[in-house]
């Protein structure tokens, strides 16, 4: 009996089956060749079967414009669902209902929410993070908010800090009293100064976000003090310190050379807040630093 070689044995294998799609790789391991050997064949003979089938695209049912593959209506002719405080609605991961506050905002639904709930979204985002691409996304938006917005990274070092040395203590939410909860900021010029909520709650924080503008004064000492020791992690300390002390929101430059006059009476400001304050004087700003106490 004559043997059969590759070509011979697709045909045979064709007449055999007319109908139905072609797995490529089980006949791989069939007749012992790669897959690409029986693709190439298949070709050469103008079957067709193991070529992958075209999406088929999702249209509209009013307008049969193309959408995606989960949508029934487009844009224009969807339902928009209108949600309100207060109502039920229904996760659509989890199915269980739960109230309009449990779920995120979102510029991109018709209804203005997610329609997952919160603690849906949090597991999903959490999941993802641990994926490659997760980790990815997560480190370049963590870099692109940190250098869009300084003055939250750096008032969220200083809670990270102070909640590790016992300064500042974890509390339940200030609303609903669940354990879960985040440090907000009002003022991101006072770090220290949070307030404790849920994902929930966070929006019902009472008190109103007060614009964050910089301070050239501080803003520049940062700059000295990276240049002079290469880090700038105790300066938010220092600055939290000086403004607690005066009781103020912003650092003149008065009140900047008065603390480092009276640093001794300052708990927190020691002799290296000292003679680094004072050559940042000296050397940027002579035209108001006064002579200074040894």
């Amino acid at each position: 009996m004559v043997e059969l070689n590759t070509r011979q044995q697709l045909e045979k294998y064709i007449v055999d089956n007319p109908t139905g799609r072609i797995n490529t790789a089980e006949l791989s391991r069939i007749f012992g060749v790669s897959r690409q050997r029986i693709c190439n064949l298949l070709d050469s003979i103008g079957e067709e079967r193991h070529h992958r089938a075209p999406p088929t695209n999702n249209h509209c049912k009013s307008c049969g414009k193309i959408i995606s593959k989960k949508a029934i209506f487009c844009r224009t002719h969807a339902k928009i669902l209108e949600r309100h405080p207060g109502q039920y609605y229904q996760c659509r991961a989890c199915k269980a209902y739960k109230l309009l506050e449990h779920f995120a905002k979102s510029n991109i639904s018709f209804s203005g929410y997610e329609t997952r709930c919160l603690d849906c979204r949090a597991e999903w985002q959490r999941n993802y993070y641990r994926t490659e691409k997760g980790k990815e996304s997560h480190i370049k938006t963590t870099r692109a908010l940190s250098q869009k917005h300084p003055e939250r990274q750096r008032a969220y070092y200083q809670v990270y800090k102070a909640l590790k040395n016992g300064t500042l203590i974890k509390d339940v939410c200030f609303q609903c009293g669940d354990s879960n909860t985040q440090a907000v900021h009002s003022d991101y010029r006072h770090p220290l100064n949070v307030t404790w909520a849920c994902l929930t709650c966070r929006n019902n924080i009472p008190t109103a976000k007060i614009e964050y503008t910089s301070s050239p004064l501080e803003d520049g000492f940062r700059d000295f003090i990276k240049t002079k020791i290469g880090k700038t992690n105790g300066l938010g300390r220092w600055f939290e310190i000086i403004k607690q002390h005066y009781q103020i929101s912003f650092i003149t430059n008065q009140i900047f050379i008065t603390s480092i006059e009276e640093y001794n009476n300052i708990n927190g400001l020691g002799q290296q807040y000292k003679n680094l304050a004072s050559q940042y004087m000296g050397e940027l700003l002579p035209e108001i630093t006064p002579k200074l106490g040894g």
